[in-house]
């Protein structure tokens, strides 16, 4: 398990990724841009952010992500980044890369996007512990107890200056920066798959965004 200067880890399987955006595009002339996501899971929910009314495609659910910039250290850190800059979560680890990438031209130039699911530190854990599937990990190494959800309503709205209320229980803290996202929910994969939880709809930016987000769900049941 490789560790980032950024203080996050991944495994040998992504080393492909731990290269700068100008590497990587460099052995793959095809394509001109990257832009990347990051899928939060906490226990059995995945964790969708709803864009804001005055950014564009106002209203719709994704998950963190955007384009990947010359300045990161690698395709992973922009990765980790966007998921700070928009959610205020500290990523722990880069689990894996779900496929499939997706693909599009705009303006005669080819972009791809690829997608990590993100293990984060729960910093609202007295522990220091991190949110990996149904167990957490501390920073000492040991397997904690099972992190068990405390409470069923779990959408949370922005508050005064882009200070959002972690949901009651045990779930990571989530910080929304109001220009760009203005509301979000840890959503059960049932909730994406019919695009509606908790009594409103989860209109999604796109398709491929929807289909993504289940083919995490379907690689964490192994």
């Amino acid at each position: 398990m490789a560790k980032d200067s950024h203080d996050f880890t991944y495994p040998s399987s992504l080393n492909a990724y731990a290269v700068s955006m100008r590497d990587y595009l460099s052995a793959r002339p095809q394509y001109h841009h990257i832009v990347v996501g990051a899928i939060v899971f906490h226990s059995d929910r995945v964790l969708l952010i709803k864009r804001a009314p005055n950014d564009s495609r106002p209203n719709l659910w994704e998950i963190a992500g955007g384009s990947c910039d010359a300045s990161d250290k690698s395709i992973l850190a922009g990765a980790v980044r966007e998921l700070r800059e928009e959610t205020g979560l500290s990523a722990a680890r880069v689990s894996h890369h779900i496929e499939p990438d997706v693909e599009w031209v705009d303006r005669a130039r080819r972009w791809l996007k690829v997608t990590f699911e993100v293990a984060v530190r729960n910093e609202g854990d007295p522990d220091g512990c991190v949110a990996v599937g149904v167990e957490r990990t501390c920073e000492g190494g040991d397997s904690g107890s099972e992190l068990r959800l405390e409470t069923e309503g779990q959408s949370s709205r922005l508050g005064s200056e882009g200070e959002v209320a972690p949901p009651a229980g045990v779930f990571p803290a989530v910080r929304l920066d109001p220009k760009e996202h203005q509301d979000y929910v840890w959503a059960r994969e049932e909730d994406v798959r019919r695009g509606a939880t908790d009594g409103f709809a989860l209109p999604f930016v796109s398709k491929a965004m929807q289909d993504t987000i289940l083919e995490g769900f379907r690689l964490r049941k192994g």
